[in-house]
């Protein structure tokens, strides 16, 4: 079963974790020309904006083809949502595939980043970190213009962190000759 459900959050909330369905599977029967390449069904499409808090929902399923039955014909949908605060730490930029026998240094040499995460978990969030900032040193070799983006990468699957932004965009790197 395939859930079409389209949440928007109100200002300062937003998703937690992933929606259940349950249950995930359902029985079609009718002519076999018609279920023999069903591989899913799917909800009725549900709209809902502006939503502050989790939910549990029954969601009705359509039928792909008259006269193919579905059973059950509805599902128990819910999700989480929490009110978010915004948090910021800096976070040091670190390089993947250095052959041995190099050195690189960036400037500056660590990046700010931004991230939404639950009220009740920024203090917990704020003793960790969550994301790493690196860059791969082939793309420091196919570079001509002397500035890279470092790419985000969430490392901590614990906490309900999203990234909305990091500061700066590019940063420059200089080879350390020995």
């Amino acid at each position: 079963v395939e859930a079409f459900v389209e949440i928007t959050t109100g200002e300062r909330h937003g998703l937690i974790g992933e929606a259940t369905m349950e249950p995930r599977m359902v029985t079609i029967s009718g002519a076999a020309s018609r279920v023999d390449d069903i591989e899913r069904v799917r909800t009725r499409r549900v709209t809902l904006e502006g939503v502050k808090e989790g939910r549990e929902m029954e969601l009705e399923i359509e039928s792909p083809y008259p006269g193919v039955a579905v059973y059950p014909d509805r599902v128990a949908y819910q999700f989480e949502v929490t009110e978010l605060t915004e948090g910021e730490m800096r976070i040091p930029i670190r390089i993947r595939n250095l052959p041995p026998g190099q050195n690189v240094t960036y400037h500056p040499s660590t990046v700010t980043v931004r991230y939404d995460v639950p009220i009740e978990q920024y203090n917990l969030v704020q003793e960790r970190r969550p994301f790493t900032a690196y860059i791969d040193y082939n793309t420091l070799v196919e570079d001509t213009t002397g500035l890279v983006i470092p790419q985000i990468e969430r490392v901590e699957d614990t906490y309900n962190v999203t990234l909305r932004s990091f500061q700066p965009r590019t940063v420059s790197y200089f080879n350390v000759v020995n």
